[in-house]
């Protein structure tokens, strides 16, 4: 029995050791699993074990919603698809409109699934009515890079398109995208013309009704002289894997339907000429070595111009076998048209040996077919490229012209209407854009650039716009060279080629599927320019001295005033003048700076401003007025600013602001008074607003009256930016003058910004002494004398998790209580035993 208490005593003791531990423990260091964070910037958090229970269910409840959510099944996107149309010949159909079957229509919509939260085989299903159809199995919808975010899948027998999205739509967010297919009528079903109404459903939904009429033909028109073409596109790769866009075209003649004069017998020398009218087009025809590419021997010959002659007759497949009908003549002929062998009417018509006679700049063709039968007819077929993107929607035309004796048709010119299959998510197609500058970096308008691809010679132009933009669109992946044929008014040509390779234009993509080239221009200098002055009075009325009858105004080269070039300003002419043909460089070839002076009139200051480029402007004023000429001068190469205001001060107070720009030739002349109201003379300062990136100082000729002239020289990388404490950089507030030391040496000349003053500015309410910086707390100096950062022990932050402190310190107090009444019941039993 003793050692059962000794065992029991023991037990107790090490619960107690072990209850303390728990409760230091959950004080001090987490147990695994339990929830960490650290404050301040940049803080994580874990989350321990018992929280997801508490958000996903007890125990494993949690993680088997999440697995299951994770496996869900596709979804349908709701409002995935806006702006539901069907275009005919390019244009929404309407109530009213008629749909002939042997025409294509396009479904068209926005894609809108931004912010949709989608996920891998999210879907969206589009139902067509029972009488229409699609040929498209299957269509692609990329984004960005040409990568694959979603599939369109036709199934012809529920006539559903079901666009279904992949792992790369998860978490778009991008811009609206657009999805396009073709259909029509299904014959075996619309067998006939009739009123009908026209209903598209997306998820279920109608989203587009209208009361149109099916036109079902069933028998062709009968050839005549007629252009058509394919109604969808082809598709060529040549040898480089670049993919050729071609438009199939057909020309069809049957002498006897042929608009002729009236009783003739026969056609002759008739000659067929085609011509290419939409820029972008040219003709396809590697065999024949018209078009420079690389393809295999049978696609030059699969897409190589064809002529074939015979005769027209009606008649119909009939398991695949033509079969002639009994007449051509209605309304027993056939339904359908083939050419025959003019002497085998059971079989195909004559292939001739046609090579097209394409003129020099390869835009148009001719075919020289002479005499014609009344019973004779043609089909000619070629393939014309499409040197751009073929953008779904955009339209390509073609003329063609039927000429000869006793022929009477007229030009025809056709449309061609892209109508592919697809979609896009953000896509776009390739660009090549020009950045045209002048050598001093100002964007320049009106340059002429010439892309030419060098594999076909397809040629196009763009024109720089005021951003000296000059973009190229829709580009396909090729070779090109672009050369500049036309600069800028003012500007140097440089007709360099620059060479644009494929695999320039493949790595745009990068860049916003945009090649980027910058071309800069020098100025043409010109060996001789003029200068322009002129003359202003700003006459102080209060006093009797009038202005002299003329005034003589001489050119300064460099400084050094020409004797030879001067010139009398008077009312005669205006007070204006100019001196033409001066040379813009001297003997050594160094440019000539050119100012002007004007000979000293009593009574009178001057005051100049303006440049040789833009003319000067020279003022004389007396008595209680005083003009203050300013002048800004741009210098280095880069981009200025398009304006720059200036800002006066009198005694120190802002009293006028002037934009300065090339409109106004940089130059402004400020008329103010010279004294006060008290009769105190009032003391000005020019300021102008600061630029970064420029170097600014100021060029003042006091013997001239030439003052203020304003300079801002680009900075050099290794240069610093504007001047401090120079008022010709400077934007800020000049302090108020006091009477300089030495007095200026004309009336109303502009006083430094940083001459001395009697006394100095006393600092800005409110700071605490050089650099110092006023934190969060506006007392805090007198807080924290030492500068020290408060750190972490401001306080005790809580880190860890304490939520099971109270049930360790009941546990501990208990094993206590538990210990101390094992020994004093031992204590009591040993002293009953003595």
């Amino acid at each position: 029995m003793k050692a059962k208490r000794q065992i029991l005593s023991l037990l107790l003791a090490l619960v107690m050791v072990w209850q303390g531990f728990s409760f230091a423990h959950a004080e001090g260091s987490g147990s695994t699993g339990a929830s960490v964070v650290t404050s301040g910037a940049g803080s994580t958090e874990v989350t321990s074990s018992s929280t997801l229970s508490a958000q996903g269910g007890a125990g494993t409840q949690g993680g088997a919603s999440a697995a299951s959510t994770s496996a869900s099944e596709p979804q349908e996107i709701q409002d995935g698809l806006k702006n539901v149309q069907l275009l005919l010949d390019g244009q929404p159909i309407t109530n009213g409109t008629v749909i002939p079957n042997y025409k294509l229509l396009q479904f068209k919509a926005t894609i809108a699934v931004k912010d949709k939260n989608i996920h891998s085989g999210d879907y969206i299903t589009i139902q067509l009515p029972k009488e229409l159809k699609s040929d498209n199995a299957t269509i692609d919808i990329k984004g960005e890079g040409g990568v694959s975010l979603a599939t369109g899948i036709y199934d012809a027998g529920t006539r559903v398109m079901k666009i279904i999205f992949n792992e790369h739509a998860e978490n778009y967010s991008g811009a609206d995208g657009s999805v396009f297919f073709n259909v029509a009528i299904n014959t075996e079903v619309q067998k006939e013309s009739k009123q009908s109404k026209l209903e598209v459903a997306v998820n279920g939904v109608t989203v587009l009704s209208r009361d149109i009429k099916y036109e079902v033909v069933i028998k062709e028109n009968a050839p005549s002289f007629w252009k058509s073409s394919d109604p969808t596109l082809k598709y060529v790769v040549d040898s480089e894997g670049n993919t050729h866009a071609l438009i199939h075209y057909i020309i069809t003649m049957d002498a006897r339907k042929i608009k002729r004069t009236a009783g003739a017998t026969s056609l002759e020398n008739v000659v067929f000429t085609d011509t290419l009218a939409s820029p972008a087009l040219s003709y396809f025809d590697v065999k024949n070595h018209l078009t420079k590419l690389s393809v295999s021997p049978a696609v030059a010959n699969d897409y190589a111009p064809v002529a074939r002659k015979g005769k027209w007759r009606s008649g119909e497949n009939v398991n695949g076998v033509w079969v002639n009908a009994a007449t051509d003549e209605e309304p027993n002929r056939g339904k359908n048209w083939s050419l025959r062998n003019a002497n085998d009417e059971t079989k195909a018509s004559e292939v001739l040996n046609f090579v097209p006679n394409y003129s020099a700049d390869g835009r148009s063709f001719t075919f020289n077919i002479g005499h014609m039968d009344l019973t004779d007819g043609y089909i000619i077929s070629y393939y014309v490229e499409i040197n751009e993107a073929a953008v779904n929607g955009t339209k390509y035309y073609n003329k063609a012209k039927l000429t000869g004796v006793n022929v009477e048709e007229k030009e025809q010119e056709r449309q061609f209407l892209v109508q592919e299959a697809g979609g896009s998510l953000s896509g776009t197609s390739f660009k090549i854009q020009v950045h045209k500058k002048g050598d001093d970096g100002e964007f320049l308008q009106g340059a002429k650039f010439e892309l030419k691809n060098t594999k076909n010679g397809y040629t196009k132009t763009a024109v720089s716009d005021e951003n000296g933009i000059a973009d190229f669109t829709n580009v396909l992946k090729s070779d090109y060279t672009l050369t500049e044929v036309q600069a800028p008014e003012g500007y140097e040509l440089d007709s360099t080629p620059i060479p644009i390779s494929s695999a320039d234009i493949a790595a745009s993509i990068a860049n916003n599927a945009t090649v980027s080239k910058e071309v800069i221009n020098k100025k043409d200098t010109p060996k001789f320019r003029n200068i322009s002055v002129k003359k202003e009075w700003v006459l102080d009325t209060s006093l009797a001295a009038t202005k002299p009858e003329k005034v003589s105004v001489s050119v300064l080269k460099n400084g050094v005033k020409d004797e030879n070039l001067k010139v009398e300003l008077s009312a005669a002419n205006g007070w204006k003048a100019s001196f033409s043909n001066l040379p813009t460089k001297d003997a050594s070839g160094n440019p000539i700076q050119y100012s002007v002076a004007e000979d000293e009139i009593s009574g009178f200051n001057p005051a100049i401003s303006g440049t040789a480029d833009y003319g000067f402007t020279i003022s004389n004023y007396n008595g209680g007025r005083v003009v203050i000429p300013v002048t800004k001068i741009w210098r280095g190469n880069g981009t200025h600013p398009s304006t720059l205001n200036v800002q006066l001060f009198a005694n120190g107070e802002k009293v006028s602001t002037y934009t300065l720009s090339k409109d106004n030739g940089w130059q402004h002349q400020f008329d103010m008074p010279k004294y006060d109201q008290n009769g105190r003379e009032i003391r000005y300062t020019l300021t102008e607003d600061s630029v970064p990136g420029y170097t600014a100082s100021t060029e003042n000729d006091g013997s001239t009256g030439y003052m203020n002239v304003f300079i801002n020289t680009k900075n050099t990388p290794n240069h610093g930016g504007t001047t401090p404490g120079n008022p010709g950089g400077g934007g800020s507030q000049p302090r108020v003058p006091s009477q300089p030391n030495t007095p200026p040496t004309k009336p109303g000349e502009v006083l430094p910004a940083n001459r001395e003053t009697t006394a100095q500015s006393s600092p800005v309410e409110g700071t605490t002494g050089e650099g110092a910086v006023l934190g969060a707390d506006r007392d805090q100096a007198a807080k924290n004398p030492s500068g020290k950062v408060l750190g972490a022990k401001r306080g005790k932050t809580k880190t860890e998790d304490t939520s099971s402190a109270p049930l360790h310190f009941l546990l501990f107090t208990m094993a206590g209580l538990g210990f101390c009444t094992t020994l004093l019941l031992e204590k009591r039993r040993k002293k009953s035993n003595r």
